[in-house]
């Protein structure tokens, strides 16, 4: 029989270990702070749903960013129209070539939000290789043709919880595999491959600033060069006022670079609701300020 003592002892070191790895890390450089005007003109693209023709969608790629004042802040506000389609904006920016790095923002969802479901968030990393142009780096091709990964946030409504969540394109995800045609990209079908959620179990707060923080710690190698699955991520979330931690989550069993020339390169934003026509009539909105980067991270 094993002793109750041994047991306690183990079950309290993993729980302990796990809560210290799920804390931010602690990071000595800089890469990438746009300040908060810069931010709102970040150029994206904001890609047409070809099957909303007769429901309001954006007409330019500015249509759904805009600077606003906020506690005479200015801040990012990211508009989702009412009764509409899904659509997309896209943006990413080489500005690292590292193993591990995070990315944090301040952002807010509003306490009047009327959700349909859930959503992506404009927050996110990408690996690749440091130099060149980087393609696939999610859901839209099979791990093989990946030539990067990408973690990126994504939230849920339910049952009166906000909850965020880490979207990754590592890969040795097992998720579903299957035919895919994009409703912006006017492409043929063509194989590809589910990214997979981790959420946060604490619920959010509405109607508050809170820091989130995205890390992304690559995998390491064998002495073949084979990866391991040891690669990380972690999301947290704080109180932007009181700096108390809502919420964190991790992940460590992660392929996140297939070949050890891939660093981690930038921000990775994407920020698709997921409204259609039968979403509520109002106009939704998140607000967002102090996108910052950082890389030499422990």
């Amino acid at each position: 029989m094993v002793d109750r003592k041994i047991l306690f002892a183990a079950a309290f070191c993993a729980s302990f270990w796990a809560g210290q790895a799920a804390q931010a890390a602690t990071c000595g450089k800089t890469v990438w702070a746009p300040s908060n005007q810069e931010s709102c003109s970040v150029n994206g693209t904001i890609l047409r749903d070809n099957q909303a023709n007769s429901i309001k969608q954006p007409t330019s790629k500015d249509d759904r960013k805009h600077c606003v004042k906020l506690n005479g802040q200015t801040v990012t506000q990211y508009v989702q129209y009412p009764n509409s389609y899904v659509s997309l904006m896209d943006y990413r920016k080489a500005v690292a070539s590292s193993d591990r790095a995070q990315i944090s923002v301040d952002m807010m969802v509003d306490k009047n939000y009327k959700f349909w479901t859930g959503g992506r968030v404009a927050l996110g990393l990408y690996s690749g290789t440091p130099g060149k142009s980087v393609g696939c780096i999610g859901g839209g091709c099979l791990p093989k043709d990946q030539q990067g990964t990408s973690i990126r946030l994504q939230y849920q409504y339910k049952d009166g919880c906000f909850r965020l969540s880490m979207y990754d394109y590592a890969l040795n995800r097992n998720t579903k595999q299957g035919e895919h045609v994009s409703n912006w990209e006017n492409e043929t079908s063509k194989e590809s491959q589910f990214g997979r959620n981790t959420w946060m179990s604490q619920c959010i707060p509405l109607g508050k600033m809170v820091t989130v923080t995205m890390e992304m710690d690559l995998n390491s190698f064998d002495s073949r060069g084979k990866p391991l699955a040891n690669g990380v991520a972690v999301l947290s979330a704080r109180d932007k006022a009181t700096g108390k931690v809502l919420g964190s989550v991790k992940r460590s069993d992660m392929i996140l670079a297939k070949v050890p020339a891939w660093k981690v390169l930038g921000p990775y934003f994407t920020d698709k609701p997921h409204l259609h026509k039968r979403s509520p009539n109002n106009l939704n909105a998140m607000y967002f300020s102090g996108y910052k980067m950082e890389t030499n991270c422990k």
